[in-house]
């Protein structure tokens, strides 16, 4: 299997557990258990992810009997882009494209400045950003027909 673009998989529970907060209506509090029940992903996964939404502002916690996590912003203004920047870095096709222009990649010997692979792939992410940054996860908690 090709490992070519392929999102984090911290990136991807991230992206399922906003998608369940979707899904409810605003202010709804979920304790982390109901969320292992709904996106099953390992519980030391999904404190990861808990942990780095709510470091990043978009998650709140509260603690205790009442608590538990609720989103912070609404999921009408989280997009996709965003949360694949906080966990996974972006999307980029080639290593060299999350380094400055001028540095070359491992074992690469052409010039970043003329590599054609490079700028193709660079085009690529352009156009993946593109789309990531206009879905959001209230996108992501409609039928999937809607996403296309």
């Amino acid at each position: 299997m090709s490992t070519a673009m392929v999102v984090a998989t911290r990136a991807r529970y991230a992206l399922h557990v906003l998608a369940c907060f979707a899904g409810f209506p605003a202010g709804t509090s979920l304790m982390a258990e109901d969320l292992l029940r709904m996106v099953r992903v390992p519980r030391w996964s999904l404190d990861g992810v808990l942990l780095g939404l709510t470091h990043a502002g978009i998650l709140s916690s509260k603690k205790g009997r009442a608590g538990g996590y609720s989103l912070l912003v609404p999921s009408e203004r989280i997009t996709v882009g965003e949360i694949l920047r906080i966990f996974d870095g972006g999307v980029n096709p080639l290593p060299c494209l999350a380094v400055p222009s001028d540095d070359v990649c491992g074992g690469c010997p052409d010039d970043p400045a003329i590599c054609g692979t490079r700028a193709l792939m660079a085009r690529v992410r352009d156009a993946a950003a593109a789309v990531l940054d206009v879905t959001t996860i209230a996108d992501l908690a409609g039928p999937p027909e809607s996403q296309a």
